[in-house]
Parts: structure tokens; C-alpha cells; sequence
């Protein structure tokens, strides 16, 4: 049950934490509660941020409405709380709580997707004095991933960006937002260009609730667009979903 915003396990809680495994939700029986109405389905995806529900009756659910979940998985019954993200015909999918995947050993802290957009490094400053950064700036560069914890982007070669450097990272979506940055990675790759690994420092609002909409949506879309290309369950192929983010 929920306790102050903290997931808390029932009577049932089969297996240590160290055991526990996101595979053992698939196909579990869940019960979805919103405030007047009960239904029963079964989860058919489970994956960072996201967790999809085959249910029948998704027309007597709400987009952004909240739910109280009940899984009843081989290695326990689990009750946490959530919001519809997400709603095919048959099928809702629902925001899996940060504090319910830390349960399942998640490597990531935050789950990472791909993306193909371009940025600008506007401010840059060594982590020491020995380090000498001078480039010419704002300076662009080519996104490769994101996350709530961090992006990941290239740049070329010549450019010397060390680890523990600072840097201020605008990103053009709809409109733009700068945010801080810290390098906690810099890998050589071979096509002339630096990977590099930086992760948020003071991430705030309005960026910070953007962000979590984006990658939510991004989530839902990369699950469908593999599931098709896959052609892994030919009888979905064509679930269409309205989407809260």
C-alpha cells in the first residue's frame, strides 16, 4: 500500500528484493481502481517509466486520471498509485512510480531514450585551472539520448571537454530552455566525433516538467514503432493510442 507517498508490500511479498525482476509483472493479473469504477486486466509491457494494461473497458478511464494499481505477479501482490499516460481501445498505459521500479533492481536511475535533435553549448568552464577550454561559442552539437538524470551528445574530436566540467546546454523543442550541466563522461568513437555524457545539476521547473512529458511520450512511441517493426504480436499491430503527454 502507499504510505506517505512510499510503496509498502503486503503479506504476500514472496521474494527479497535482489530477486525481484520487472519480467515477473508480464501477464500479471492487475486491478485498476479509479475513483467510481473497478476493472481487472493484465500487463503486457513493463519497461522504465511505463507499464501497458490490457483491459477491455479503457472507455471508462480518463486520460490523466489517477488509479490505484494492484498487481498480483508469481512473486508477490503489489499496490501502488499512478496516472493513464496513454489509451488505445484496449489497452491504457500508466506511469510506473520511481519508487515501485527501485523495487526491481533498475540499473538506470532514469530510463534513457534516443534522440535526434540539435543543441548549443552556450557557456563552458574547466573544472580546474589546469584545463583550458576555449571554443568558440555558442557551439553546436548533436544530441544522441536523454533522460531525467542526463543527455547524451557528440561533438567533434578537436574539442576538448573533460570530465567535471561545467557547461550551460540550450535545447530547441517547442521552445527553448538552457539548462546546467556537469560532464561525467568523455569516450572517443570512431567516426571523428566524442561521445559525451553529462548529467543535470539543479534541474527545476518549467524544464524539469517537460522534460518527464516528453520522454513519457517518446517511451510510448519507441514501445510501438519497435513492437510493428518487430511484428511481434501481429494482432496489435494496428492499436492506435491518445496520449496524455
Amino acid at each position: 500500500m502507499i504510505n506517505n507517498g512510499r510503496v509498502e508490500f503486503g503479506a504476500n511479498y514472496l521474494r527479497s528484493e535482489a530477486q525481484l525482476s520487472l519480467l515477473a509483472l508480464m501477464h500479471s493479473r492487475t486491478v485498476l481502481e479509479s475513483i467510481d469504477y473497478v476493472s481487472t486486466g493484465t500487463i503486457s509491457y513493463a519497461e522504465g517509466d511505463i507499464l501497458e494494461v490490457e483491459i477491455f473497458d479503457t472507455e471508462r478511464f480518463s486520460l490523466g486520471e489517477t488509479l490505484k494499481v494492484t498487481v498480483y505477479s508469481p512473486i508477490g501482490i503489489f499496490t501502488f498509485y499512478s496516472t493513464i499516460i496513454a489509451r488505445a481501445e484496449d489497452a491504457l498505459m500508466i506511469f510506473h512510480p520511481p519508487e515501485h521500479q527501485k523495487k526491481f533492481g533498475e540499473k538506470r536511475d532514469y530510463p534513457r531514450i534516443p534522440v535526434t535533435k540539435e543543441a548549443s553549448i552556450i557557456s563552458l568552464s574547466a573544472p580546474s585551472e589546469t584545463d583550458v577550454i576555449s571554443p568558440d561559442l555558442p557551439l553546436a552539437v548533436s544530441l544522441r539520448n536523454m533522460s531525467m538524470g542526463g543527455i547524451g551528445f557528440v561533438v567533434e574530436e578537436t574539442l576538448h571537454i573533460p570530465e567535471r566540467a561545467r557547461l550551460t546546454l540550450e535545447l530547441e523543442f517547442d521552445e527553448p530552455f538552457a539548462c546546467t550541466m556537469e560532464v561525467v563522461r568523455n569516450k572517443p568513437e570512431t567516426d571523428g566525433f566524442n561521445y559525451i555524457g553529462a548529467k543535470f545539476v539543479d534541474l527545476q521547473d518549467p524544464l524539469f516538467s517537460f522534460l518527464r512529458s516528453y520522454i513519457l511520450h517518446a517511451q510510448v512511441e519507441l514501445y510501438y514503432q519497435n513492437k510493428i517493426a518487430n511484428k511481434h504480436d501481429q494482432s496489435k499491430e494496428k492499436r492506435h493510442y491518445r496520449s496524455l503527454v
